[in-house]
């Protein structure tokens, strides 16, 4: 649910004939403006940036105990189609999965702050060597697993 105003809230909810309601004082919100400290403009594919906001009030000051929220947006490059989860935020951290343009998005109530990212991909080959090959018989090590049961 999203406040929309300051005020008071009744949320009700009913299920098979059992009903709960709760009330909730809403509290205008402070924040008038986030100021990112996002150092990287360009970072390699996998390396880690750490995502750093600070809110605050109309006037400058600092809101302590504002909840920020972090989300992306994703534009592949050319080499890429656009794949599933290019990238990950987590516990104040983004890492670029692919190559792109990521725009990170730092949100706090109605007020929103950018920051734009370019992830080069990591111009990393070399050839791997097998040294062995060996067989596991007492754990399932396939994302196939066929099931001998009897029905």
């Amino acid at each position: 649910m999203t406040a929309l105003a300051a005020g008071t809230v009744v949320i009700s909810a009913e299920s098979e004939g059992v009903r709960a309601s709760k009330t909730y004082s809403i509290a205008t919100n402070p924040v008038r403006a986030l100021a990112l400290d996002i150092k990287e403009d360009v970072i390699l594919t996998g390396q880690v940036v750490h995502l750093n906001a600070t809110a605050k009030t109309a006037a400058g000051a600092p809101v302590k105990d504002a909840v920020i929220t972090w989300s992306y947006t994703y534009t592949p490059d050319d080499t890429t189609v656009a794949p599933g989860g290019p990238g990950i935020i987590d516990w104040g951290r983004f890492t670029a999965n692919y190559p792109g343009r990521f725009t990170i998005l730092a949100q706090s109530g109605n007020v929103t702050a950018r920051k734009v990212i370019e992830a080069k991909p990591r111009d990393v080959v070399r050839r791997i060597t097998v040294t062995g090959r060996g067989s596991i018989a007492t754990t399932a090590t396939s994302d196939l697993w066929p099931w001998t049961g009897k029905d």
